[in-house]
């Protein structure tokens, strides 16, 4: 893997080194371009330069006519007007001799700059043309990255590699139809929130092959937080139908025994409801005090199957004792059962509850939460539950205890 990465790393590294030519050829040219306007300067000193000499030059001509013009109208001031030719003369030897000095250095300088400026002219096409190399290299490849749809691109020279086609050989099966993808989350795999995140992963898959050549095809989640997710929904699944079994079960146990309809009803939900808290009170200790991610998926599964089947013992106990009063006043009977049976029913909850508690010794979470449950789910049925909660629904329904087998 790291090294199809330096392969890649290699790849990048060629383009941006191209970018960096570009640049570079860029700032040369702009170089080119100043010195090519220094040189077109010097070349307009030196006209500026010649243009002083001719106009010196015109200047010793006019003197010169002047001087024959004085000749020819005035004979008699000859020597005036020698005079005069003689500066003429001079002032045209001087201007002829400053116009040639002039020009002369002035067409080699200009030969000079005009070859300057050849060359500089000759460099510029050659950066030009390599611009023009690395703008098409560029386009070549911005083409490429147009053309791909995907948010992955990979370019043509590093599909070719051997050490691409090695990565490819363990990503892809032999015909090349099932491809392993890789997905490393950033939480606790075990955690709940890694577990809640399987189902969001299967809706971008699905969502992702939606409307595209794989809309269809087959496709799993593998890996520790997948399979646990997996197991929690088998759990949560098996939890349903199990309790359907066991409530059902429970309600024709508890109807045959107590011959009632009513008292079933009231004596499971008190179950219920001590499941409920003692779910509530793991949660609790193990994530909110002790820091735990979470209960095992198996923990309330297993926590209630035990807890009814213990606990619903209790209530047989207490309400077949309760029909043994049933010629009593209904108050009466069920105070004489609490009295003949409380002592019962804690104490079995006492010693059942510290057979569970030699689940802490092992040291072995899932067993300790299990313990916990069922140990505070039975503490509050034999304490509250059964103490409080069933006097009261029996003083509430009274004779509709017996409902319907003793209507009297």
């Amino acid at each position: 893997m790291q090294d199809v990465y330096n392969e890649l790393n290699n790849i990048y590294q060629k383009h941006n080194d191209e970018l960096k030519k570009f640049n570079d050829k860029i700032a040369e040219l702009k170089q080119k371009y100043v010195e090519s306007q220094e040189k077109y300067k010097q070349l307009e000193t030196g006209v500026k330069n010649l243009a002083e000499g001719l106009n010196k030059f015109q200047v010793g001509y006019y003197q010169l006519l002047e001087g024959f013009e004085t000749i020819e109208s005035n004979q008699g001031q000859l020597p005036s007007g020698t005079s005069k030719v003689g500066d003429g003369l001079s002032n045209l030897e001087s201007g002829q001799s400053q116009f040639k000095s002039g020009l002369e250095d002035q067409l080699s300088e200009s030969q000079q700059q005009a070859k300057e400026l050849e060359e500089g002219l000759q460099k510029g096409s050659e950066g030009l043309s390599e611009i023009s190399t690395g703008l098409t290299d560029a386009q070549v490849y911005l083409s490429s990255l147009a053309d791909n749809s995907e948010d992955l691109y990979i370019p043509e020279e590093a599909l070719g590699t051997e050490k691409f086609q090695e990565l490819i050989d363990g990503y892809y099966s032999s015909d090349r139809k099932t491809v392993t993808m890789d997905v490393v989350l950033s939480i606790n795999p075990f955690s709940k929130e890694a577990l809640d995140l399987m189902a969001e992963i299967d809706e971008i898959v699905e969502d992702g092959m939606r409307g595209t050549a794989l809309e269809g095809a087959e496709y799993g989640i593998g890996g520790n937080s997948s399979i646990f997710a997996d197991l929690g929904k088998v759990s949560k699944s098996d939890f349903q139908r199990t309790s359907i079994f066991i409530f059902t079960g429970l309600f024709i146990v508890l109807v045959i025994m107590l011959r009632s309809i009513v008292a079933p009803i009231y004596l499971i939900l008190g179950l219920v409801l001590c499941y409920y808290t003692s779910l509530g009170f793991s949660e609790f200790i193990f994530v909110d005090l002790l820091g735990y991610s979470g209960i095992n998926w198996a923990v309330p599964f297993y926590g209630f199957v035990l807890l009814l089947a213990l606990g619903i013992d209790y209530s047989i106990f207490l309400m077949y004792r309760f029909k043994e009063y049933g010629d009593l006043p209904i108050q009466e009977g069920i105070l004489k059962a609490m009295t003949n049976m409380g002592t019962v029913i804690i104490s079995a909850a006492l010693i059942l509850g510290g057979t569970f508690a030699a689940m802490y010794a092992a040291n072995i979470l899932s067993l300790m939460q299990i313990a916990t449950i069922v140990i505070t789910g039975l503490m509050l049925y034999a304490l509250v539950i059964l103490p409080f909660f069933v006097p009261v629904m029996v003083k509430l329904f009274g004779k509709a205890n017996w409902w319907p087998f003793r209507k009297e």
